[in-house]
């Protein structure tokens, strides 16, 4: 998959991450043509086992068009070029530009990767909260237990593997510093979304073993992504 078109799928996904978000409801449109699932399940279907996990999935591209073209986009960790000198470090503006030229090395594949999970969390959190406002006369259909599941492990393997994909397909992808460094945020920050108090969904989804693994995330080695975290959590 050539980098323009991830970089065309990385938008797609952040406007449906924001439907989801306000108007969950859309999620509930039943499918058209040959497939019974709607546009909303689809997308949701493609972030989680397409992106996160690598499988082929019905809404899933092929083998072939989304692990290929590894040459298409670097991968190389970019020299630290602007980053904060030791003289800057309370300066407020050089750390500004230090995040502004981290968020510039982040690879279109991880940005899709960190993309597919605000869709997740969108969806889960705004289908809970709407459904329980609406009461009874709700007609939304909430995430499955298993869904749900699913999505606070592969949160929670991104995590355990210090930033890795958590797709063996995916290894490729994601090795600098950076890359690593933002999906530890992403990760990390998302979980946080789904342990609202609103949500009631840690007592059951989240063990001590990912509380524990998740706790870590506050002393991240990265200053902006722990700043994020914290910023979060607060």
């Amino acid at each position: 998959m050539a980098s323009k078109q991830k970089s065309k799928i990385v938008s797609v996904l952040s406007a449906i991450a924001a439907v989801a978000e306000c108007a969950p409801y859309a999620f509930n449109s039943t499918g058209e043509g040959k497939t019974p699932l709607c546009w909303g399940e689809r997308a949701i279907d493609f972030s989680l086992n397409a992106v996160l996990l690598g499988k082929n999935t019905s809404s899933n591209l092929s083998n072939e068009e989304y692990s290929s073209d590894s040459g298409s986009e670097s991968e190389t960790e970019s020299p630290a070029k602007g980053r904060r000198s030791s003289t800057a470090r309370g300066n407020k503006a050089a750390v500004a530009s230090s995040k502004e030229n981290d968020k510039v090395n982040i690879s279109v594949h991880c940005r899709m990767i960190c993309a597919s999970i605000e869709v997740l969390i969108c969806h889960i959190r705004a289908t809970i909260v709407r459904a329980k406002a609406d009461g009874a006369k709700s007609e939304l259909e909430a995430p499955s237990t298993e869904h749900v599941a699913k999505v606070f492990k592969t949160l929670i393997d991104i995590l355990e593997q210090n930033g890795q994909p958590p797709s063996s397909r995916n290894e490729r992808y994601c090795k600098t510093v950076q890359d690593q460094a933002e999906l530890r945020r992403c990760a990390a920050t998302n979980l946080l979304r789904l342990c609202d108090a609103n949500l009631q969904l840690e007592n059951t989804h989240l063990t001590p073993k990912m509380w524990h693994i998740l706790s870590a995330t506050f002393l991240d080695k990265d200053i902006h992504a722990r700043e994020s975290i914290m910023e979060e959590l607060s």
